[in-house]
């Protein structure tokens, strides 16, 4: 998996002034596994990654752009 996998997710939370935990609560999961999502040592399921959007602002193409580029 690749580290750090969601830049823009990670810039859009910090813009909004979202935690990681803030983020965890408002989407029903831990934030132990939203800290593997956004590092890239999870896979989210496609509810989740419509929650992620949901809840930051990003879009599904920011997300799904992120998730596929592995340089």
């Amino acid at each position: 998996m690749i580290d750090n996998a969601f830049p823009r997710v990670r810039r859009q939370m910090e813009q909004i002034q979202m935690t990681q935990a803030e983020l965890a609560l408002r989407i029903g999961l831990t934030r132990v596994t939203v800290t593997r999502i956004l590092t890239g040592r999870s896979s989210p399921t496609l509810d989740t990654c419509l929650a992620i959007c949901r809840e930051t602002g990003c879009t599904m193409q920011d997300f799904m752009m992120e998730a596929t580029n592995e340089d």
